[in-house]
């Protein structure tokens, strides 16, 4: 079972909060000797502003917009954790620091753009206001069973043609056997179908 979100969410914040804490002792001190070496130090005031996050690859965007991508066409994908996800992502940067956390974290204003176009692409709406991290929009992805049904179902759009002595499935030629009591069949590798039957079932479609 992989983590969920908030199991991650807070031993990231945790790391996060530390080494913040550390940056913000050190720009301190920074801020006391730059003023202590100036001698009207006495008069200057300096504001830093500083912050620790995890590092991310080069246009992660692009990878996010893959990730919402991969769950839209692939069923298995959508079955993954959030740990097996960013494991798969982090063969792919392996000098990046890719905490599962990014699977919850909410969207900015400009992903929440490219993801909403991602989704409308194939035809997809998942509010992102409600639906707001990765791991949320996989989880709308697949509790739409419409959606998931539609995805398991294997659609063929063949022609089919019948006579007497031969079934037409597209370009391939099937001979029509007669078998003992007159039974008209076809033979599909290790399969015997009846041939009145099948022209049946698609003439009634």
């Amino acid at each position: 079972m992989g983590r969920n979100c908030s199991d991650m969410a807070k031993v990231t914040k945790a790391r996060i909060a530390e080494a913040n804490g550390d940056w913000t002792k050190r720009v301190a001190k920074l801020k006391a000797a730059f003023l202590a070496e100036q001698s009207d130090g006495h008069l200057l005031s300096v504001s830093v502003k500083a912050h620790v996050n995890g590092k991310r690859p080069p246009r992660f965007l692009h990878e996010m917009k893959l990730m919402v991508q991969s769950m839209i066409i692939s069923a298995e994908y959508r079955e993954l954790t959030n740990s097996q996800i960013m494991a798969k992502l982090r063969t792919r940067f392996p000098n990046a620091a890719l905490s599962d956390s990014i699977m919850c974290a909410p969207f900015k204003a400009y992903q929440k753009t490219a993801i909403t176009s991602m989704l409308t692409s194939f035809g997809k709406h998942v509010d992102l206001n409600r639906n707001n991290t990765l791991s949320k929009v996989k989880a709308a992805l697949k509790g739409d069973k419409a959606f998931s049904r539609a995805q398991s179902q294997r659609v063929f759009d063949v022609r089919f043609s019948f006579s007497e002595d031969e079934v037409v499935i597209g370009d391939k030629f099937h001979k029509v056997t007669i078998a003992i009591g007159g039974l008209r069949r076809i033979r599909v590798g290790n399969q015997w179908i009846n041939a009145k039957t099948l022209e049946k079932l698609i003439s009634d479609a």
